[in-house]
């Protein structure tokens, strides 16, 4: 089987908007950290895009979901 393209992974990842390193290491170009999390990247890029206001409100829904996981188990 045959990989995709560097340059193809390029393109993925500027139409789609995500960082070009979650498409090349899908697509076996590029090794996978030692601590990689799938989408982590992608988060990164689109949390640096947002307002402080809206930083503090994801960071909020964040506590909350890890709060409640909490209490179900």
């Amino acid at each position: 089987m045959q990989s995709i393209g560097w340059d193809a992974c390029t393109a993925i990842a500027t139409a789609l908007e995500i960082p070009q390193s979650e498409v090349l290491i899908m697509a076996g170009h590029l090794e996978k950290p030692p601590k990689y999390v799938p989408g982590q990247a992608e988060w990164d890029a689109l949390y640096e895009k947002l307002s402080v206001e809206d930083r503090d409100e994801l960071i909020a829904m964040a506590r909350l979901k890890t709060e409640r996981r909490r209490g179900k188990k």
